[in-house]
């Protein structure tokens, strides 16, 4: 019985691609979600305009804790 190794290696680069491509939409979701979280709090507390003075203060330190959820995901 003889297997066809380029279809089969084909197949597992296809899935591999698509589990690649859905772990990093999820990803930028949800640190499109923790970021949108962060403004809405601020906004509401606060206001716009502390709320974009906070994000210009800290942004270095909100930008890697977003990109914490993409990457340990």
């Amino acid at each position: 019985m003889s297997v066809n190794l380029s279809c089969r290696a084909g197949l597992i680069r296809a899935d591999r691609t698509r589990v690649v491509a859905r772990s990093t939409v999820w990803g930028v979701t949800g640190a499109a979600l923790l970021l949108s979280f962060y403004f809405a709090i601020l906004i509401w507390a606060q206001g716009i305009g502390h709320a974009l003075k906070q994000f210009s203060q800290d942004r270095l330190y909100i930008l890697i804790d977003t990109l914490e959820v993409y990457v340990v995901k």
